[in-house]
């Protein structure tokens, strides 16, 4: 059965090159963008794995993540934190909000996938 991912980008471009790797890696994907749309997609299904842009319109990575990981039912589920934002404080407010892995932008394929299949696998 394949793996699951939401991805939560707001960038339209960005977005369909990140779906289409996954797509081609063999996960199937959702794609929003807007972390209030994550949300309420959270409701209808359980991804795996959520890949998760900071910068959002209507609500940050960081508060969406927050809602990931206290809400009984999707709180197990890993969060994969993606920005530009690349100071130590944006590290730590992504752990404090609860993100299982933070990657900055720009990310190689190659680097994302290694964590995406880490946090994936079995023994995680």
């Amino acid at each position: 059965m394949k793996k699951k991912i939401l991805v939560v980008e707001d960038n339209k471009a960005t977005l369909a090159i990140t779906t289409t790797l996954l797509n081609s890696e063999g996960y199937e994907t959702r794609g929003v963008q807007s972390g209030l749309t994550a949300l309420s997609v959270l409701k209808e299904m359980t991804p795996d794995l959520v890949l998760l842009d900071i910068m959002l319109p209507g609500m940050d990575g960081f508060k969406v993540c927050q809602h990931i990981k206290t809400a009984p039912s999707t709180r197990d589920i890993p969060v994969v934190m993606i920005s530009a934002k690349d100071t130590k404080d944006d590290r730590d407010r992504g752990n404090r909000a609860g993100a299982d892995c933070y990657i900055t932008k720009p990310y190689s394929s190659d680097d994302a996938l290694h964590v995406i299949r880490r946090l994936l696998s079995p023994t995680n």
